[in-house]
């Protein structure tokens, strides 16, 4: 069913590991897509009720490809770009009923950060870096700014997002990114833990705690970034990182 992630369950915890290790955990639109239809498997499981989101013990995900993002621009078709954001998963993150928890090691950025991000919980070894370099390409994508907002004061929000730069685990949670940082070699057993601690609380709690709390954050009408995507400055800048790579 799956070929870019491993989808496993046991008890009530589905697990979802990006597995495209050859590219860094880079988010093309094949593992998008997967991811989306993964959230929406566990989600309509009955025997689900927490959602483990993972990419293993090296990298959490190096955001998007932008090999394929350069090629979408390239293409002749005029709708490639959208078709490219029809695949994002980010309203299913949002709308999941279950639990989610972003289990982080090594680098998370770009999408990878934003997917990590949506998750209600996010733990991360001390060694991961998390951070939102899409500007550094000529990409905004404005669920980022959903992201940050009312999660981070906006001087460090606005620094992050137009800098671009990278922050340790130590500062993300400073930042109030993470909900915790645990000693590399620890995430497995702490969030075997933290699973524990959540089952104190019911289902429907949980579910309408969700509802809840999604109801307050603000939303823009384009959660895609396809228009900076769409832009000459991407491309150009898109054409320089290869080029110098």
């Amino acid at each position: 069913m799956f070929n870019l992630l491993k989808y496993v369950t046991e008890a009530d915890v589905a697990t979802i590991t990006f597995a495209r290790p050859d590219a860094r955990n880079a988010f093309n639109s094949e593992l998008y897509r997967e991811f989306r239809d993964a959230l929406r498997l566990a989600d309509g499981d009955r025997g689900v009720e927490f959602i483990v989101v993972t990419g293993g013990p090296e990298i959490f995900g190096s955001g998007g490809d932008l090999a394929e993002s350069l090629a979408v621009l390239a293409s002749e078709d005029p709708l490639a770009p959208y078709r490219f954001g029809d695949v994002l998963p980010w309203e299913e993150l949002r709308q999941c009923s279950k639990v989610t928890i972003a289990a982080i090691n090594g680098y998370c950025l770009a999408g990878a950060a934003v997917a990590a991000l949506l998750c209600d919980i996010a733990v991360a070894s001390q060694s991961a870096r998390i951070g939102f370099p899409e500007g550094r390409v000529g990409i905004a994508a404005t669920i980022v700014t959903s992201i940050l907002f009312g999660r981070v004061p906006a001087p460090k929000a606005k620094y992050l997002m137009l800098t671009g730069k990278m922050l340790s685990a130590a500062e993300a949670e400073r930042y109030g990114l993470l909900t915790e940082v645990v000693p590399d070699g620890q995430l497995d057993r702490r969030i075997a833990s933290l699973v524990s601690e959540l089952r104190a609380t019911t289902p429907g709690a949980r579910r309408l705690y969700k509802r809840y709390w999604d109801d307050l954050i603000p939303r823009k009408a384009d959660s895609t970034g396809i228009a900076s995507l769409l832009s000459d400055e991407a491309r150009q800048s898109m054409e320089r990182f290869f080029a110098e790579k």
